[in-house]
This record gives C-alpha cells, structure tokens and sequence, in this order.
C-alpha cells in the first residue's frame, strides 16, 4: 500500500495504469480505490496456470507451467 501511495504521491501523469498482479482481491481492490477508473487489473498468468494445476485432476496436474 505504501508503495501504490507513493507513486501518487510522484504525479505521474499517465492516462490509464496496468496492474499486473497474483490474484489477491485485497489488493486488487486497494488498486482500484487508489486509481479508480484508470486502473486496469490484470491477473498473472503464471499465478493462473499454477492454480488451475492445483485443482486439476490427478492426470491432467502432472504437467509442470513452463
């Protein structure tokens, strides 16, 4: 949180930010309270790849995310 107040607290001037992160809703909501609109949120796909492995069946979950 410290970090996101700080890049405000610099005025970058962008008109749209992209967030890359690992899923958390927590933080996904702090990213978008501090940059409304202009946050894009996006979830990391090795993050996704690893939790769709994590419930897969036993057959399919043998395969390892590049």
């Amino acid at each position: 949180m410290e970090r996101s107040a700080e890049l405000r607290g610099r005025q970058i001037s962008a008109r749209r930010y992209l967030f890359v992160i690992d899923g958390s809703r927590a933080l996904g909501s702090a990213i978008g309270e501090l940059f409304g609109e202009r946050a894009h949120v996006q979830r990391c796909r090795t993050h996704k790849l690893h939790n769709v492995l994590e419930h897969a069946s036993p057959k399919n979950a043998s395969r390892k995310p590049h």
